[in-house]
């Protein structure tokens, strides 16, 4: 069940692509996992920020843009001001962009990113760049949340979750 509640959460937030359970707490897979589980809280796990940032420490090791651009999302719009950090942040984002061609929610991380930065207008139409690559196929429920993101930044405010 755990690893269902987990699933849904990843693709309702785009850090999907070939989900696996993993298999051992040395597995990167694993490590993901568990940053994923403590920065929404699934299953049965709080909501932690330092365990979140952690975790996701041991996931980006190997350099895989998905748990990069995860940490980014992470680095930029968690609610434990503490963890912020959007230098660090954007470092990660163009490491992703060098490895990997950009899809559509890699740039709402990255307008993430720059809101966090404060720029407001960058991260604007960088959301709105996200919404129009976005395919038909991607549910409401994250469609909405890209464009409650592009109010956001429009509004010169950072996002949190």
């Amino acid at each position: 069940m755990k690893y269902l509640i987990m699933l849904l959460v990843f693709v309702l937030t785009g850090c999907t692509n070939q989900l696996s359970i993993p298999e051992s707490s040395e597995d990167t897979e694993y490590a993901f996992h568990q940053a994923f589980a403590y920065q929404y809280g699934l299953g049965g796990v709080p909501v932690s920020g330092k365990l979140a940032d952690e975790w996701y420490k041991k996931a980006v090791v190997t350099g895989n843009s998905k748990y990069l651009n995860c940490y980014a999302f992470f680095l930029a719009t968690t609610e434990e001001s503490q963890y912020r950090d959007g230098e660090k942040a954007m470092g990660l984002m163009n490491n992703v962009q060098e490895k990997t061609k950009v899809e559509f929610y890699h740039k709402d991380t990255l307008a993430a990113v720059l809101a966090e930065l404060g720029k407001y207008k960058e991260a604007a139409k960088t959301q709105e760049e996200a919404i129009r690559k976005m395919p038909s196929d991607v549910l409401p429920e994250r469609r909405m949340k890209f464009h409650m993101r592009l109010n956001s930044y429009q509004k010169e405010k950072p996002w949190r979750e």
